[in-house]
């Protein structure tokens, strides 16, 4: 069975957990002993960086994300890019100065990860699902906007931050439409939409309609959809389900009542703890990986809880991966 057909089984009638820790840009960096900034402005040295941390681990899936910039990036954000950092945000584009939109700024990192998707996909996107990482409408305008200006303007300003969501959504679909076109599955990380950040409330008003919107609109080109969002969302977990996405990417909830509100018939997937895996040992992240194996049903993709860090020792990666093999066999 190809790991394309088993990840299909988990919306079938007899599914199995899967196993698909998040090993992204810095963490496959550092395996492949490279410079993450060589590795996020190049897409072939991205592509060996994530084929190798495949082949290190031999998981489920793999899924092609630089950083959590380089849509806004592409936009006319300013960053700071440090040799061996992620890339963070310096300056913002403001809500009045939004570029116009055409097509996709291909001067950007934007061709970066297609051009990884592309590499990724023919060396093993026969077997292999390859999902590419996108940020929804709501963290991008966070970005485009700044993220204290925009959450001060959802009181103030209500109707430009609808405007900048619908920027954030039009930008978003075009490039799920180069993602599809690369063979990726685009999986969509909401970071800023997290319970940690806004309210519940918040998220049903402003962030919930557009990620309706983007999910239905890539839902129709390429499935499973997947959504991510960071952080505490035990109060919203039914509304991540109503987003119509096919996976729900979980971080700091229990999989036990993520698992009653989301119903017998959502895929979950997490959510082993980043510091766990970070400053755990092997044993000690098997134990919590078999927890979620237990908490999260067999509608599971046993993962990390977000990125795996970049300094985590391998040995506890190859745990998650053992605990889920060992689980499904």
């Amino acid at each position: 069975m190809t790991r394309k057909k088993a990840l299909l089984d988990l919306f079938g009638e007899e599914p199995k957990p899967l196993v698909f820790p998040l090993v992204v840009a810095d963490h496959a960096a550092k395996l492949a002993r490279r410079k993450l900034k060589k590795v996020l402005t190049d897409g072939e040295l991205l592509a060996k960086a994530l084929l190798k941390a495949y082949k290190t681990y031999d998981y489920d899936a793999i899924l092609v994300f630089a950083d959590t910039m380089v849509e806004a990036e592409a936009l006319g954000c300013g960053i700071e890019m440090p040799d061996n950092d992620n890339p963070h945000l310096v300056t913002s584009v403001g809500p009045d100065k939004l570029p116009a939109l055409a097509e996709l700024n291909l001067k950007s990192r934007l061709p970066v990860v297609l051009d990884a998707t592309r590499e990724i996909v023919k060396e093993v996107g026969q077997d292999v699902p390859v999902f590419t990482s996108l940020k929804g409408p709501f963290s991008l305008a966070c970005f485009l906007v700044g993220t204290e200006e925009f959450l001060t303007r959802l009181r103030s300003d209500p109707v430009s931050c609808r405007r900048v969501l619908r920027y954030s959504l039009v930008h978003q679909q075009r490039y799920a439409d180069a993602i599809v076109a690369a063979g990726g599955i685009p999986f969509i990380g909401e970071p800023l939409a997290s319970g940690d950040v806004i309210s519940r409330l918040d998220f049903q008003n402003f962030a919930l309609p557009f990620l309706q919107q983007l999910i239905t609109y890539i839902g129709a080109a390429a499935r499973p959809v997947g959504l991510h969002i960071c952080g505490d969302t035990s109060d919203r977990i039914v509304v991540m389900r109503d987003t119509g996405a096919d996976i729900l990417s979980l971080d700091n909830v229990e999989l036990t009542q993520a698992r009653r509100k989301a119903g017998k018939d959502s895929a979950l997937m997490g959510n082993v703890p980043t510091d766990l895996i970070h400053t755990g040992t092997p044993a000690q992240v098997r134990e919590a990986a078999e927890k979620c194996l237990k908490d999260g049903g067999k509608r599971l993709i046993l993962s990390s809880a977000c990125d795996i860090p970049r300094d985590a020792p391998a040995e506890n990666v190859k745990a998650i991966v053992a605990a889920g093999r060992a689980w499904t066999s």
